[in-house]
């Protein structure tokens, strides 16, 4: 596992170019299983849950080329490997998404639930099989926890109402449907940015999808594969922004920065961020461009509380809650948070106390007294988006002398942000990747000096 060493007290400044969406290639890449012509992806973000996803679609005979962050997939006639065995989901929270698209074309899947990604609370597969399991396919889960779906009957288009807002269901039923004949309706799916960009994907595949926003409504209207089988020509699509990325470097901004001007983005995503920072004078925003805004912290010495409360799109999300607790700890008075989304997402609060931070949790509420100075030490990280605060904590650290901090299990960062430590020096941020332990030399006293 890799180790970050960050120097304390750095101001970040500079332009940061934000990369395609993590969340929403991965839908589109799984989605891509029920292509019938090759299809160009771009802006595709060169992360590790990205090239394990394509180890799964490599393991079921798809050819592809993935090159300066643009992916060539060439369509399939013929499955080498019905079986996703357990070596391959466990690398990827988001195996879970080529089910649909490969029992839809293909008619049959086997794979392990043996699934890896963040380790932040339950996400049962639930959801995904009621909507799959009411569509008509037969569903058995094994003692050894592989799940088998294969098409036994004739499919029947349905309503499948959601009993909980999830975007890996809402994607499932999605392409659960698109292949049977009819009119399906889906209620209570999740909005997200990565929802929208991935139905944009399928409309321009040819399937006929109908998003109604502000009624969490989904209407597919099936069609054959020889509709999609007509189209005859390469598709071109290019992934959204990355949303999440994108709020991380505005938060270490509002938490220590001067001045940041951030590429690549979309406004309107970025407006569950952006509101409650400048609502409470903490930054400054300007719009550059369509796709290009400027970030600067406020002068104001005093930077009242907040309080957040986590809940799906267009509401604060939960992957930034970690980031932005760590901005809490400087802020006057006492912050608040409520987790609505998973029950294990305050796991980088005891690394945060480990800093100096004073934190309580009571149940799924984090209680935030801040106006505390984070002091540099070893801390480890335990997920995605806890990697993403505790890299924002070192960089914002003090002590009295010049110490780094060190991030212990920082692969974690690799999984989901494209190289966050070169777009970090280019912002006169100092910081070294080590493969494996830090060195002893810059050890003394349990301290970790800036040599």
């Amino acid at each position: 596992m890799k180790t970050l060493l960050v120097q304390e007290s750095q101001k970040i400044s500079g332009t940061i170019n934000i990369s395609g969406s993590k969340n929403a290639s991965l839908a589109i890449i799984a989605s891509a299983i029920i292509i019938e012509h090759p299809v160009k992806i771009s802006n595709v973000p060169n992360i590790l849950d990205v090239k394990n996803l394509l180890l799964i679609l490599k393991h079921i005979g798809f050819k592809f080329h993935f090159s300066k962050n643009e992916l060539l997939i060439y369509p399939l006639d013929k499955v080498q490997s019905y079986l996703i065995p357990r070596h391959l989901t466990s690398r990827l929270r988001a195996s879970n998404l080529i089910i649909s698209p490969l029992i839809s074309k293909y008619g049959k899947i086997k794979i392990s639930q043996d699934s890896g990604g963040c380790n932040i609370g339950a996400r049962p597969i639930d959801l995904h099989i009621y909507a799959i399991r009411k569509l008509g396919y037969h569903i058995t889960l094994s003692d050894q926890n592989y799940l088998s779906i294969y098409k036994n009957t004739k499919l029947f288009p349905q309503k499948i109402h959601l009993k909980k807002i999830s975007v890996g269901a809402t994607q499932n039923a999605i392409l659960a449907t698109v292949y049977i004949k009819g009119t399906t309706i889906i209620k209570n799916i999740a909005i997200e940015p990565e929802i929208i960009d991935l139905i944009s994907f399928l409309c321009k595949l040819g399937f006929k999808i109908y998003l109604n926003k502000k009624s969490r409504t989904i209407t597919v209207r099936g069609i054959t594969r020889e509709h999609i089988k007509a189209q005859k020509h390469t598709i071109v699509h290019q992934v959204i922004p990355d949303r999440i990325e994108a709020a991380t470097f505005i938060i270490s901004t509002a938490i220590n920065g001067d001045k940041i001007t951030l590429n690549n983005i979309n406004h309107c995503h970025l407006q569950n961020i952006l509101i409650p920072l400048t609502k409470s004078q903490i930054i400054r925003y300007t719009k550059l461009s369509k796709d290009s805004v400027q970030i600067s912290k406020t002068e104001f010495q005093f930077q009242p509380s907040m309080t957040i409360s986590t809940k799906p799109y267009p509401a604060f999300p939960s992957d930034v809650q970690p980031q932005i607790m760590v901005l809490m700890c400087y802020l006057n008075g006492t912050s608040k948070i409520t987790e609505n989304v998973f029950e294990q997402r305050f796991q980088h609060v005891y690394e945060l106390q480990k800093m100096g931070a004073n934190i309580r949790i009571k149940n799924k509420k984090a209680i935030i007294y801040g106006k505390k100075t984070l002091t540099p030490t070893k801390i480890q990280c335990s997920n995605l988006r806890s990697a993403a605060a505790m890299l924002l904590a070192g960089i914002s650290s003090k002590s009295a002398n010049k110490l780094y901090t060190i991030i212990e299990n920082a692969d974690h960062i690799t999984r989901g942000y494209e190289n966050i430590t070169e777009k970090l020096r280019k912002c006169s941020i100092h910081i070294q990747v080590l493969q494996e332990k830090y060195p002893s030399t810059v050890i003394q006293d349990n301290q970790y000096l800036i040599k």
